[in-house]
């Protein structure tokens, strides 16, 4: 039987949070569904925030990547499913979050981005 990469990875065994890591990529993936209810679809995106807020790991990078993937998924139910009252789909709230997470002061990011047209690229095909 071929089992896919994703569910391979994610199997148990392969590390710790990986059951947590497997459960934030489902119910994300059941929040982009256009076939459920909206409110049933909040439910999957906050279920995957909370995933997302529970994997171990410290340091910078994975306080980076766990950032990165709370404010995407944020960011797209804002754009795709509205506002509302819950904090985690205020636009004004994840704006204050997403400042409140920077680490650089203002000249570490001047001195950083001093040469910013000079990095390579990613063009789309």
């Amino acid at each position: 039987m071929n089992r896919h990469p994703v569910a391979v990875a994610l199997a148990p065994g392969h590390g710790p949070g990986i059951e947590l890591e497997h459960i934030r990529v489902l119910a994300q993936s059941h929040a982009y569904r256009s076939d459920e209810p909206q409110v049933v679809r909040l439910r999957w995106a906050k279920l995957s925030l909370k995933a997302n807020e529970r994997l171990p790991g410290g340091g910078s990078r994975n306080a980076a990547r766990k950032n990165s993937q709370n404010f995407a998924l944020r960011t797209w139910v804002i754009e795709h499913l509205g506002t509302g009252t819950d904090r985690d789909w205020d636009p004004e709230a994840l704006a204050a979050d997403t400042l409140a997470a920077l680490t650089l002061d203002p000249g570490q990011a001047r001195a950083l981005s001093a040469n910013w047209h000079d990095l390579p690229t990613v063009l789309s095909q």
